[in-house]
């Protein structure tokens, strides 16, 4: 379980390389192949991650494709939810035995943990290298956006499959799906113990950053 507040991490989506730019060269590349031309394997997530790469939160691979339907782990998803929210990184003092603080992502987990954004799965741990639940993903949405001070009114989880969400996870749910910030599987189904997709956590960053600045 994720534990009172396990929500996960996730990464800024620089999963993957840096984003393509120009060479400076001024030649003209022949046929040059779209950037994330594999966002035919999710064009419902087309705007929200163009969007975001554009101000530089999400990039794809070197071979100019998105992956849309790769997992994302833990680390990423904080990565992800810090770097969206303007939250900036923090000094990692070695809370959870399998993050260092020379890993790229120790920063990231610092700020998040600090912040009660996110917590560890148990025995100390924060469970790098594993992917992020669905609902996880929505504890750290909701409790960035509170962080913000967007506290919106709690609302309840009316998901069929509500009683297979963790106790920690209802409210976040509830919340954010009764505000659009979050969808559902279809057939009323949430599946929060289903892991996320990069195209998934595109479009819940999003969301989010929506939300923030709807906010002002």
């Amino acid at each position: 379980g994720g534990g009172g507040g396990s929500s996960t991490g996730g990464g800024g989506f620089t999963i993957g390389s840096e984003p393509k730019t120009p060479n400076g060269s001024g030649e003209t590349k022949p046929e040059e192949k779209p950037l994330f031309g594999d966002l035919t394997e999710a064009e419902w997530a087309r705007d929200a991650v163009m969007s975001l790469n554009r101000a530089g939160i999400v990039s794809g691979y070197e071979d100019g494709s998105f992956r849309p339907n790769n997992l994302v782990t833990r680390e990423e998803f904080a990565k992800l939810a810090v770097t969206a929210a303007g939250l900036g990184t923090s000094e990692y003092d070695g809370g959870f035995t399998d993050v260092s603080a020379s890993d790229w992502f120790a920063g990231f987990i610092a700020s998040a943990s600090q912040k009660n954004l996110i917590g560890g799965i148990g025995g100390g741990m924060f469970g790098t290298g594993s992917h992020v639940t669905r609902e996880d993903a929505a504890c750290i949405i909701f409790r960035t956006l509170n962080y913000k001070g967007l506290c919106l009114e709690i609302k309840e989880n009316t998901f069929a499959d509500a009683n297979n969400t963790s106790a920690y996870a209802q409210d976040a749910i509830g919340t954010l799906s009764a505000n659009k910030i979050i969808n559902g599987m279809g057939d009323n189904m949430f599946a929060p113990k289903n892991n996320l997709t990069r195209a998934e956590s595109a479009m819940l960053i999003h969301a989010m950053v929506l939300e923030i600045e709807k906010s002002g």
